[in-house]
């Protein structure tokens, strides 16, 4: 039986740091793929699902963030160009 409460707990701790649009991104990503395999309830292949985006998502993450040191700017989203 799928367990919600270490559910909770598990993606809490997965998920620390990041923004409510993230977490939002995650969750429906893996939504959408769940219901485009026609599944139906929540169980502990859903789970899998989203810890699939968790790593996804934070390995998209890190690429944007050394992209973003190796010009020199810090943070994700557009930079002033210095020229």
């Amino acid at each position: 039986m799928f367990d919600i409460g270490n559910f909770s707990d598990e993606m809490a701790n997965k998920t620390s740091g990041f923004t409510l649009a993230y977490i939002k991104e995650i969750f429906v990503g893996a939504a959408l793929e769940y219901a485009n395999e026609g599944i139906k309830e929540i169980d502990e292949n859903y789970r899998n699902k989203i810890v699939e985006q968790i790593d996804r998502l934070k390995k998209d993450i890190k690429g944007t963030n050394e992209v973003n040191k190796s010009v020199g700017q810090n943070g994700m989203g557009f930079a002033k160009s210095k020229v």
